[in-house]
């Protein structure tokens, strides 16, 4: 995989929060990364994956119409995404969870 510094990295955050979304873009912003993209639900965090192409997926665990392992099982399964890297950014998960989550990939 190619090393990307931070101006030439893109992100898309898939929060259903607003204020996560804001924490986690400010820390983002800091650090120097410009082309962001956010979004609060698995519908949408797919269509912006196609539109948007990040580079890096920051995803929550839990939205309104999914979870986290159903969008990262999406992203699996179409051959152009399988190698897009995501991120698990949880405000908080249960033990039982993250060992679920971490046999995943």
């Amino acid at each position: 995989m190619e090393r990307l510094s931070a101006e030439d990295l893109s992100i898309l955050v898939v929060e259903p929060s607003k204020m996560q979304r804001k924490v986690l873009l400010e820390a983002l912003t800091k650090e120097g990364v410009d082309k962001t993209a956010v979004c609060g639900n698995k519908a949408e965090a797919i269509q912006k994956i196609r539109e948007f192409k990040p580079d890096l997926v920051i995803s929550s665990l839990y939205f309104e119409d999914g979870t986290g392992l159903e969008l990262l099982r999406l992203i699996r399964a179409e051959e152009s995404l399988e190698d897009l890297p995501l991120c698990w950014c949880p405000a908080r998960v249960a033990e039982s969870s993250w060992k679920s989550l971490s046999s995943q990939g």
